[in-house]
Order: C-alpha cells, then structure tokens, then sequence
C-alpha cells in the first residue's frame, strides 16, 4: 500500500473551507472554498455608469431613505453589472444596471412578504400585465419598482430583434410567476433546483449577454440541447453560489427557500454541514459547465454556423463564465447578504 499516495488522496479530497462566515445558534458556519476557471473582468466603465445609476436611482425615487441608499451605495450593485458585461459599452452598461437595480428592488419586496401571499401576488400579477412586447400605461402598475422595471424593459427591447424580445418575456414572465409558488410546500432538492432557475432571475440575464455584447445568438444554438445544459449548468451553479452567501441573511428573516437550509432539513445535519455539501455540489455544476463547453468546438462545426454566428456562440458562452465567475467575485465583496441595521431588504423602502 502506498501509504504516501493515500495521504495525498485524502488531503485532495478534503473539503476546503473558507474565511468564517457569521455565527450560527453553537458554532460558527464558515463558507467553502469556491472558485471558477474563468477570469474575473470588470468593465472599464463601472466608475461612470455607477454615479450615473446613482442620480437614475434618486430621481427615479425608487429608495428615498438616506439610510437604505446608502447601503445600496454600499452593495454596489454596478460592480456585479460591471463583472457580468466586462465588454458593454457604457451606455448599454448603464441600460442594464438600471434594469437590475429595478429587479433587485422589485424582487426585495417579497424577502418578507409583509403583505402576505395575496399581496404578493397582486404585485406580480401588476409586473406580468406591464412585461409585454406592446406598450403599457402607468395605470397598470401597483408601484414605482414595476413601472421602472417596465421603462427600462422599454429600454431593452429597442435594441434587439423580436425573437431575443420573445424569448427574454418568456423568462422573466417565468421569474415573476415562480414568485406565487408557496415556500412552505414540501421540497426535495432537485424540486428546488429547477424552482431556482426561474426564480434567481439568471435566465434573463443570460439573454441580456447578446446585448451586452451587441451580437445575436441564432435562435437554432438556443435550441439546441447543448446550449441547454450550459445554461442550467451556470444557472445552478450560480443561483448555489448566491444560497451560500445568502444564508445567513434569509436565516435571520425566517426564510427556508434556501439550499442550505433545504439540506440541514433533507439531510438531518446542522448547517455548517449542509453549507460543504451546497459547496460541493455547486463546484459539481460548474464542472458540467465545464464538460458541456468542451463539446462546442464539435457542435460549431457540425452545425454549419457561418463564421459570425460561431463568433456570437463563443462570446455568448464567454458571457456565462463571466456571469459565474462575476457574481462569486461581488458576493465576497459586497455587504448585500450582511446584517442591516433592521434586517430589512432594499425593496422594502420602495415607494408603492
């Protein structure tokens, strides 16, 4: 037996953790050591569009309290923007944060739900009447957050073709109904996991990377059963990545629409325990990224994509590693999932 070569099996397979998280009920729960094989970018523009979605966010009026800009200063939302489009111009960087920013907003409401479900969904069912390719009155919106939401999807759509516009609605009116679905139902892991792909609002993110980089993924790629794998696969990863950061922050609200939460329960562990395994298991999706992405040179080649559709393919596919590589790099650095003074989200301040 080699006894050196099992040593270094083991301390290979080892869990890898990293720096202390915030304190649990006994013991503290620290974060997994996560990575990605793909660069951190960020665009050169992040300063400019970000005092510029500043002064968009004030006289929007979306959050007038002195305090809650502040933190929204403070999480700099521009810097995740920033990461995930590290080629947009700075016009269509500005475009897209204030869509963001609107969607942030608009989907903090619900971190409580003080309403309760019935308010919860009137709000949605007021987003899915304003999401729509014709135009919208005012009228129809139950709050600032929905009619800014709607005034930057104006925005968006003027700059892509109605195939992206259609499947972009398709997604984000996705998002929006997953918001009905109780959080007190019954749920196994993978039930969960297909729920978060609509839900973390990744979807139309991934179709905002056309625009971001101003080419057009032909409709047959999007189709195709590889480009499916690739999406689910950064989705998850991605969506786990913001589980971990979260936990302690929806733990705190009472929230349990959570992958650690939903392992402590599903696998009887405490939630440091629980926080390796959604650990693990995100650092297994990015690895099928990994292994999907190594059969696009094949694909491009059999599916006969002229030269600038195999160059949109890449750049797209580019554009989902920066997405995960992106949001795990602002995780760290933003104090979003930090402890506020009330406990309270962003979109808990917004002007209804």
């Amino acid at each position: 037996m080699n006894t050196r070569s099992d040593e270094l099996t083991k301390a290979q397979q080892a869990p890898r953790w990293g720096a202390p998280f915030l304190a649990g009920a006994n013991r503290p729960i620290v974060l997994p050591a996560l990575s990605v094989p793909f660069p951190v970018r960020k665009n050169p523009h992040h300063a400019t569009v970000r005092d510029r979605t500043r002064d968009w966010l004030v006289a929007s009026r979306l959050i007038d309290d002195p305090q809650r800009l502040e933190r929204m200063d403070d999480a700099d939302f521009t810097g995740l923007s920033a990461r995930a489009f590290p080629d947009a111009c700075a016009e269509d960087l500005f475009l897209l944060d204030t869509f963001y920013l609107a969607y942030f907003i608009f989907d903090d409401q619900f971190d409580e739900a003080a309403g309760g479900h019935a308010q919860v969904r009137y709000k949605v069912q007021a987003a899915l009447r304003l999401m729509r390719l014709q135009s919208a009155d005012s009228g129809d919106a139950h709050g600032a957050a929905e009619w800014v939401l709607r005034q930057s999807w104006d925005a968006l759509r003027q700059q892509m073709p109605i195939s992206w516009q259609r499947r972009f609605l398709k997604h984000l009116a996705a998002y929006l109904r997953s918001l009905l679905r109780s959080p007190q139902s019954p749920v196994d892991l993978v039930a969960y996991l297909q729920t978060r792909r609509d839900n973390g609002g990744l979807e139309t993110s991934f179709d905002c990377i056309e625009l971001a980089n101003r080419i057009v993924v032909p409709e047959r790629f999007h189709a195709s059963y590889l480009d499916r794998l690739l999406r689910q696969a950064a989705n998850d990863a991605a969506c786990l990545f913001n589980d971990i950061y979260s936990y302690d922050k929806e733990r705190r609200c009472g929230k349990t629409d959570n992958a650690v939460a939903i392992c402590a329960q599903l696998l009887n562990e405490d939630p440091a325990c629980a926080m390796q395994f959604v650990g693990n298991l995100a650092m297994t999706r990015v690895d099928s990224f990994c292994q999907a992405k190594a059969h696009l040179p094949d694909a491009l080649k059999t599916g006969r994509y002229t030269h600038v559709e195999q160059t949109a393919i890449l750049r797209y596919v580019n554009g989902l590693e920066c997405w995960m590589s992106g949001l795990l790099d602002w995780s760290r650095l933003s104090p979003r999932y930090r402890e506020s003074p009330d406990g309270r989200g962003l979109g808990s301040n917004t002007t209804d």
